[in-house]
């Protein structure tokens, strides 16, 4: 009876019969609703999903596009209303032709080896170009917009580094765990941006303008 009331208060169509061969029956589609959700909660995934189109991550787009579908159609009326119009006015940024996306499979093998503490190799192909097999100890994903990063302690250079998983190729996880070091901050998204920052191109730009 709780639950009935639940999904009456969050705008479900549920009639009621009493008596010995009484019971409850959803009145949209007279199924069982796949979710039910508060209104806070349907406009978190509904920005959860709409961001994965854009995440960056490869083969995620039309399954989320196909799950939000699914959200909308399961949602009553105000609710559905109200995400499909943060949805329909929300802008977000498009990965470009030469913006590399990051296969879902090694996105997830990395995160299980973060999980695991368990070592990491994989082929990685630097900024310049250059191409080397690397040997680390995963730690973090960070995810800034479009771009996937890993926090890792390279076992070659014995230092921490930074990898865009984009560039990774063939990741494998040993079978053995490691034990974790401690985190040179507790400002992981922190330590990724200074990664990002010292590995960029400097150049030197001359301006010149007419005065008066």
């Amino acid at each position: 009876r709780r639950d009935v009331d639940q999904l009456r208060r969050l705008g479900y169509v549920v009639d009621s019969v009493s008596g010995a061969a009484g019971g409850y029956q959803l009145v949209a589609g007279g199924q069982m609703p796949m979710l039910a959700l508060d209104p806070d909660e349907a406009l978190a995934l509904v920005v959860g999903l709409s961001a994965a189109v854009n995440s960056g991550v490869a083969d995620l787009a039309e399954p989320s596009v196909s799950a939000l579908t699914k959200v909308l159609q399961v949602l009553p009326s105000e609710l559905r209303q109200r995400s499909e119009a943060l949805r329909a006015v929300t802008v977000a940024p498009r990965l470009t032709e030469n913006q590399s996306r990051v296969p879902a499979a090694v996105l997830g093998t990395v995160a299980q080896a973060c999980r695991d503490t368990v070592r990491l190799r994989f082929g990685y192909t630097a900024r310049t170009g250059a191409s080397s097999d690397r040997s680390v100890e995963p730690y973090r994903l960070v995810n800034l917009g479009i771009r996937w990063y890993l926090l890792a302690y390279d076992m070659d250079r014995t230092d921490w580094r930074t990898f865009r998983v984009d560039r990774m190729s063939d990741p494998t996880p040993a079978r053995n765990t490691f034990t974790p070091r401690p985190l040179p901050t507790d400002d992981v998204v922190g330590l990724i941006r200074a990664g990002i920052d010292t590995s960029a191109p400097l150049h030197e730009v001359v301006v010149e303008f007419a005065v008066g």
